[in-house]
């Protein structure tokens, strides 16, 4: 997903550079950053809240003052106020593909959640709410990989009759929870839920937008000047 949305980024042949970085594994944060030279350079977490890693882990890897004024450190994607309306395109082109009308599902929102004061929470929540303001589901609710209410407890209270559920992950490729532990879970509860669970995707998967929503973050905030800056 990462790769993905960079070569979008590239593509538009807005930015002189533009490099991608992993908190864990290679290209390390590090070794992007100086692989991007002496100019400006824009930072975005790839992350769906604000939290430990993006506040300071992150910042901590960066091998440069956080005050450099080179840099530019943005929130993460996941916190920006467009995020819900590209979650609610996902899931209305998702209930499409069933011929299910979204004003009838259940739209189930299932976020990672930590046994720590979760930013992760509160991001996911922040989604659902806004998810609601739009108005465009039947009900939406939230649940957890880590903490209460977890995914499973929420699908074992479920009764099998009821109207049809649409589970969306909120993850950002296709990592441990989005491959895995999401599906897994689903899978103890499909057979008693299989009349209502009708559709499922475990992370956002529309690379367009969400490489566009990276554009209007740096468009939105005052420019350091060039025009033309590196990614990271």
């Amino acid at each position: 997903m990462t790769e993905a949305i960079a070569d979008r980024l590239r593509g538009v042949g807005d930015y002189d550079r533009v490099a991608i970085a992993a908190l864990h594994g290679e290209p390390g944060i590090r070794v992007s950053l100086e692989s991007l030279g002496d100019g400006p350079v824009d930072i975005f977490p790839l992350f769906m809240s604000d939290g430990f890693l993006t506040r300071t882990r992150i910042p901590s890897l960066m091998g440069t003052d956080p005050s450099d004024p080179r840099i530019r450190y943005h929130r993460p994607v996941g916190c920006h106020a467009a995020m819900p309306g590209l979650v609610a395109a996902e899931i209305g082109a998702l209930c499409r593909s069933r011929d299910l009308d979204p004003g009838s599902a259940t739209i189930l929102i299932v976020g990672h959640g930590s046994s720590r004061p979760s930013a992760s929470r509160d991001g996911a929540e922040a989604i659902a709410s806004g998810l609601r303001r739009l108005q465009r589901f039947g009900t939406v609710e939230t649940a957890y990989l880590e903490e209460a209410p977890r995914l499973g407890e929420w699908l074992a209270a479920c009764r099998p009759d009821g109207p049809p559920i649409v589970v969306f992950g909120l993850f950002l490729g296709a990592g441990q929870h989005a491959s895995v532990d999401l599906p897994e879970v689903l899978a103890r509860h499909r057979e008693v839920l299989s009349s209502r669970i009708v559709a499922m995707q475990t992370m956002l998967g529309n690379v367009e937008a969400l490489a566009d929503l990276v554009r209007s973050i740096a468009d939105e905030e005052p420019q350091i000047a060039p025009a033309r800056r590196a990614k990271l």
